[in-house]
């Protein structure tokens, strides 16, 4: 176990206000969870590997984030949650780099997904892979992330972020394994990424219901460019987006086996508005559904408040295409809240089946293979 010479030296890099913390290669770093200070390069060289430990101990309980209220785990429910294993809190001009791996030995903490009270959980929620809150400033690149226990790269609160040339790797099938979660952050360039993961590949929330539009920090100004993914549940908006957010793009991104490709999804009780989300050139095959907009990712939910009503507005899709998929379009809106604006222009889309749910919707179609029913 690595965990207290890794604390020594990122608390070395703090007392003189910055300063570079070296992973030599080649070795494997065993550790717990540790903080990165303001003015630090996290430096994993080539063959280098930080790991993170499989004991919960190892993990210190923090407040949750004020707009979730509890962690990824338990939402809403108040408790603290497992730090994650590279974490910063208000904290500018962090660079993580190197060529090397961060790897969250993640298969221990799967196991305690769906009972949080089992070990090494605790009752506590699993710890994301590298999280940074309120931080500015911060560029991470050349770097393998893999095994993440639930979140892999989660920007909480965060401005002027550049991540690029960046792998996640999590299996298929580990939950909530999310790539790149830009959460309640602004002014932030994603490129050049390859991400093979367990849920959203490349996501941006605002946090959940109340908590989120109470805290009413807005996800703004984001841009997803020149990105390859496979496995993964798709380039998403949401669930949690209660907080707004605005002004976001999908640029130049190829999928090939991904479950979802092209997905918004909110709920009744979130409240909220997304707005002026452009999906472009964007090159799908394989895909389990190509296009998913939803206002209703819990079915059956009862109409609420106009407050925790959620809002999508001036969608727009162009030069999209998809072969192979097995649904093309679903596209539901709720009653009371109508999809608004949503634009498809020059979208070819081959599917087995080509539309699944088309209601409550209001848009355009330019230069279409197919255009939804709902809209034309």
């Amino acid at each position: 176990m690595d965990t207290n010479a890794v604390r020594m030296a990122f608390e070395a890099s703090r007392k003189v206000n910055g300063g570079m913390v070296l992973f030599a290669a080649p070795g494997i770093y065993l550790t717990g969870a540790f903080n990165i200070s303001s003015n630090t390069v996290v430096f994993v060289d080539k063959n280098a590997i930080i790991q993170g430990s499989s004991n919960g101990d190892d993990y210190p309980l923090i407040l949750p984030l004020p707009w979730y209220g509890g962690g990824s785990d338990d939402q809403g429910s108040g408790k603290l949650m497992h730090q994650s294993l590279l974490h910063s809190n208000s904290a500018h001009n962090i660079t993580i780099t190197g060529y090397g791996t961060i790897d969250g030995n993640g298969m221990p903490w799967w196991k305690c997904a769906h009972d949080i009270k089992k070990p090494p959980c605790n009752d506590h929620s699993r710890p994301h892979l590298v999280m940074l809150v309120e931080g500015e400033n911060i560029e991470i690149s050349n770097i393998e992330m893999k095994n993440s226990p639930s979140w892999t790269l989660h920007l909480a609160k965060c401005s002027h972020v550049h991540v690029h040339n960046v792998t996640f790797h999590n299996p298929s099938d580990a939950p909530n394994a999310d790539g790149i979660d830009v959460d309640c952050s602004q002014d932030v360039v994603v490129e050049d990424c390859t991400l093979d993961v367990g849920d959203d590949a490349l996501c941006v929330k605002s946090g959940k219901d109340w908590f989120g539009r109470t805290f009413g920090s807005a996800s703004k100004n984001i841009v997803f460019q020149n990105n390859m993914i496979y496995h993964g549940h798709g380039i998403t908006i949401g669930s949690e987006m209660s907080a707004g957010i605005r002004n976001v793009t999908f640029i130049n991104i190829t999928m090939d086996g991904t479950s979802n490709g092209v997905r918004l999804k909110s709920q009744r009780g979130r409240g909220g508005v997304v707005r002026d989300v452009v999906y472009k050139n964007i090159t799908m095959k394989n895909i389990g559904t190509s296009i998913d907009i939803t206002l209703n990712y819990h079915h059956g939910m009862k109409p609420t408040n106009a407050t925790a009503t959620p809002k999508f507005e001036r969608i727009t899709l162009e030069q999209v295409s998809s072969n192979h998929s097995n649904v093309g379009f679903l596209i539901d809106g709720i009653p009371e809240s109508p999809i608004k604006e949503l634009r498809l222009i020059n979208v070819d889309v081959d599917a087995e089946k080509i539309l699944e749910t088309c209601e409550y919707v209001e848009g355009s179609c330019a230069n279409c293979s197919y255009c939804p029913k709902c809209i034309k």
